[in-house]
């Protein structure tokens, strides 16, 4: 399977998996790489890999040190590491410090990510408590990216979705349903 160029960052929290079931069931096979942080506790990551592996044909797994992130696969950061991608292509799961509160933090991830222009990046911040993703979205939208949040009316917890609209940086506010189509739009 060839490394991706193209790179979909999703952050989740409180209401993340049922949420992430809509937006990923019966998803195709991608000219994208799926990075998902959901906050999630270590004993739930690999069932979170189960669940989500049944609604999808891609790989679900969970991220390791030195993973390349590949085309029509999906990983999940593991609890208590943060997952950063050196040079859009690399992962490196060496930083273990909270941010927010939580580790792992989506915008630890999306903040990791370089403008390159043979890369199209989105970042995507769903349902959850707190204001971890903010500043994600607004490094991904200053490097081209495409930014979505959830619409707040339909996320379980409202506050990360709606902080990342706050910040001016949101691109596109939708549905489940409606980001389902718009990741399958991302790769034409």
């Amino acid at each position: 399977m060839p490394s991706s160029n193209n790179i979909i960052i999703i952050g989740s929290s409180t209401g993340g998996p049922h949420i992430l079931k809509t937006i990923l069931e019966d998803m195709p096979k991608l000219c994208a790489a799926i990075l998902i942080v959901q906050h999630i506790p270590a004993s739930f990551t690999e069932s979170l890999c189960s669940h989500l592996q049944a609604y999808t044909n891609m790989p679900v797994l969970i991220a390791k040190e030195g993973d390349i992130p590949q085309e029509s696969q999906i990983l999940i950061a593991p609890t208590g590491h943060q997952l950063i991608i050196k040079k859009n292509k690399l992962i490196d799961l060496s930083i273990t410090t909270r941010i927010h509160s939580v580790c792992p933090a989506v915008d630890c991830t999306m903040l990791s990510i370089q403008e390159n222009m043979y890369h199209q990046v989105m970042g995507i911040v769903l349902t959850g408590m707190g204001y971890d993703g903010t500043e994600g979205i607004q490094h991904i939208n200053a490097i081209k990216g495409i930014t979505i949040a959830q619409d707040p009316k339909t996320a379980p917890i409202a506050t990360m979705p709606q902080s990342a609209i706050n910040s001016g940086a949101v691109q596109f506010i939708l549905t489940p349903e409606e980001i389902h189509k718009k990741i399958l739009m991302f790769q034409i």
